[in-house]
């Protein structure tokens, strides 16, 4: 009798431990399946944003715009996005953006994000831009801040918020549509000074050999430079700024900059 009931006793114990194995299992396999049910609109939703094309603009004429463009491509290219960027006068980019017809704008300062309360401003700025006044040579122009160009005549490139943002203390403004045209604004004396980015200022002068004109470095100022999203394609947004976050921890970010300005200085 003790015999069979310790034989029982054993069969009901391996029963139950390959009933509790059966059930560790099927709720193992629920969680697993509730995990995959959970991602899968995820991963759906990776592959549609990868698999659609997103029309960006950024500003021409300018060597900083096109290090924006280029460091911006292999942002998208590290997610796989298919992106391209077309380069627009800086009015026209803006209208593009307005009009629903880019995704997003590369590199523009902070104040364009003000002016456009509906555009999304991806959060992580990936590069700067130096603002920086030029005069002749001689012309005893003497400017310690933006508060004393208010007597001054100012040429700016239009639609370049930075500049804009600089020359509003000026007496008068006068707009160019290219950096060549802002130079010869100054070089034939219509202008006092131009406010210009150091590095297109420089560029420009260099090229144009004017070499008449001098920059102030006492008004010089450094601006962090954004991406900018349509409100129509938010989702883009977080991804970016994930990227940008990404290869900045990592120290790509700086390697991906500096190949990007060995390309267009």
């Amino acid at each position: 009798m003790l015999a069979k009931t310790s034989v029982t006793h054993k069969v009901l114990k391996s029963t139950f431990a390959i009933l509790s194995s059966t059930l560790n299992l099927a709720q193992a396999a629920k969680s697993i399946m509730s995990k995959i049910i959970l991602t899968l609109p995820m991963i759906f939703l990776s592959q549609q944003i990868a698999a659609e094309e997103y029309h960006f603009v950024g500003v021409e004429g300018s060597s900083i715009q096109n290090i924006g463009k280029l460091v911006f491509q292999q942002l998208c290219a590290e997610q796989q996005l298919n992106c391209d960027v077309e380069m627009l006068p800086a009015p026209r980019a803006e209208r593009s953006m307005l009009a629903s017809k880019a995704v997003g704008e590369v590199m523009r300062v902070w104040s364009y994000g003000e002016e456009h309360p509906n555009f999304i401003r991806v959060p992580t700025s990936y590069y700067s831009v130096k603002t920086a006044v030029y005069v002749r040579k001689g012309s005893g122009i003497n400017v310690q801040t933006a508060a004393d160009l208010k007597g001054l005549t100012i040429g700016v490139l239009e639609g370049v918020k930075h500049s804009q943002n600089v020359s509003h203390e000026a007496k008068s403004v006068i707009k160019a549509s290219t950096p060549q045209q802002l130079v010869n604004l100054l070089t034939r004396e219509r202008v006092d000074a131009i406010v210009s980015s150091y590095v297109d200022g420089k560029a420009t002068i260099a090229a144009m050999n004017a070499d008449k004109l001098v920059e102030l470095s006492t008004i010089t100022d450094t601006h962090p430079l954004y991406i900018y999203i349509h409100p129509d394609h938010a989702q883009l947004a977080p991804i970016i700024d994930n990227t940008i976050n990404k290869l900045m921890a990592s120290g790509e970010m700086s390697s991906i900059i500096l190949e990007a300005e060995s390309h267009s200085f």
